[in-house]
């Protein structure tokens, strides 16, 4: 399904009275902006673009692939959009294909496939016993391969979740995950730990499909495109070193927040590693990322009648502290100015709040606009999955925590216990305004994007 038909369905909100929220015209130039970003990265597009059939060969980004009648095609698509993308690839294909497979985030929605495509779903942010049932499927096809055989992967955010088999206990493996996902640490720190903990990460799955060879398009949520990351790098052989976990886990006292039991099973498994052998690297070819979903964003606001910059592709950090920055910006632009962001933040969590890193982002935002007019802030998840909340991000204003107060809300105390989720919530649903976007999920996943406008004063 194509992002702008989940934003058909999904963006005429509905308060509790059953009613339709109002929206605010600075939301509904979000939403405007926000649409085209995602549709600048459709999967099943970028696919299409970089993937074409001739009578005895394929073409693959800029490489040329012969597809003589004794080579079997095989096909591993894995991600959060790894069904339009497979879907794509099955069309280029046809009945080149010998058998392939699909995996995918729990809740998505999905087709029919061929019955030589096998269809599996999984667990994410934490990876689960489906995602471990399903990545050894995928493992027992891979078995089949031979020296003259090709193989396809498809690359998307979420894989690293998705696609696992962990070196350690699955439940030491879930503990170890959730302790890093609180931790504040880069998506890149958490991809170096999975990468040798995981025998299918750090270039697994192409070794799995040796000796086939094996060329893998990529749908980037990394920043910076480091290979090695984007789904920990199934089909990509990084020069990692073991000393790294350990430098990791001292950085963030990971081993501090897992029992004495699960740590001893980690560092055991960590003291006996050593560095992969690498064969000859695939072909990883990245087809999207967030610079073409945040010129889209600039394009569309520009069209919008903005004076728009696209100021960075890369921002990272804690959200909190991203949300004062971005708020910065807001407070320094001139009328009918945008500014565009893409990037990623983290949160280290303190509370037992609900939320997620774009409305915690938002929350700090609102908070440091202050009485600032005219300006409004949005943070987005381009996978439509902000955490706990459900939702794609926020957008606020000065008027989020002027509302909050005429109910007793203190937005700094929902702030302190990561609980932005709740804040909005509970002003959304009093005041029957939106502020959360809801898309549900994209089937696109390159990182999130920050809009900052700045209307005319009147």
């Amino acid at each position: 399904m194509l992002p702008h038909k989940l934003l058909q369905l999904k963006w005429q909100i509905i308060s509790k009275n059953n009613e339709p929220m109002k929206k605010s015209t600075a939301y509904q130039t979000i939403e405007t902006i926000f649409n085209s970003a995602l549709l600048a990265v459709d999967p099943n597009t970028a696919v299409s673009q970089n993937l074409t059939r001739k009578p005895d060969q394929l073409e693959i980004a800029n490489q040329t692939v012969s597809i003589s009648s004794n080579r079997r095609l095989f096909l591993v698509s894995a991600g959060k959009a790894s069904i339009p993308m497979a879907q794509a690839a099955l069309n280029i294909l046809g009945d080149s294909l010998y058998k392939g497979a699909v995996l995918t985030k729990e809740g998505i929605a999905y087709p029919s496939f061929p019955e030589n495509v096998q269809f599996f779903m999984g667990s994410h942010p934490v990876s689960s016993q489906k995602s471990i049932d399903a990545t050894n499927q995928i493992g027992k096809l891979l078995q089949e391969t031979k020296a003259d055989d090709l193989l396809i992967c498809l690359l998307s955010g979420g894989a690293s979740a998705l696609l696992s088999s962990p070196l350690i206990p699955l439940a030491t493996w879930q503990s170890l995950s959730r302790a890093l996902l609180s931790s504040g640490c880069t998506i890149n720190e958490f991809n170096a730990v999975r990468r040798q903990l995981d025998e299918v990460k750090g270039g697994g799955l192409a070794t799995w499909g040796l000796p086939a060879e094996c060329h893998t398009l990529i749908l980037s949520d990394v920043i910076g495109n480091d290979l090695a990351a984007i789904g920990s790098g199934p089909t990509y052989f990084a020069d990692d070193d073991p000393d790294e976990i350990n430098v990791i886990f001292d950085k963030y006292d990971i081993l501090d927040a897992l029992s004495k039991s699960e740590a001893d099973e980690i560092l055991t498994v960590v003291s006996n590693l050593y560095p992969a052998h690498q064969f000859s690297q695939p072909v990883n070819t990245i087809i999207s990322d967030i610079k073409i979903a945040a010129s889209a964003a600039a394009q569309s606001a520009q069209d919008l009648g903005y004076n728009t910059q696209v100021l960075t592709t890369q921002f990272e950090g804690e959200a909190r502290e991203l949300g004062k920055f971005v708020a910065a910006i807001g407070k320094d632009l001139l009328p009918g100015h945008c500014v565009i962001l893409g990037g990623e933040s983290t949160v280290t969590i303190r509370g037992q709040g609900m939320g997620g890193r774009n409305s915690e982002l938002g929350l700090s935002a609102a908070i440091a606009l202050k009485d600032t007019p005219s300006v409004t802030i949005a943070s987005l998840a381009t996978d439509g999955d902000d955490g706990a909340t459900q939702m794609a991000g926020v957008v606020v204003d000065t008027s989020i925590l002027k509302n909050g107060r005429g109910l007793g809300l203190k937005a700094e105390a929902f702030m302190k216990n990561n609980d932005s989720g709740t804040y909005f919530q509970k002003v959304e649903n009093q005041t029957n305004t939106s502020i959360f976007i809801n898309t549900g999920l994209t089937g696109t996943n390159v990182n999130d994007l920050i809009i900052i406008l700045k209307d005319n004063v009147t």
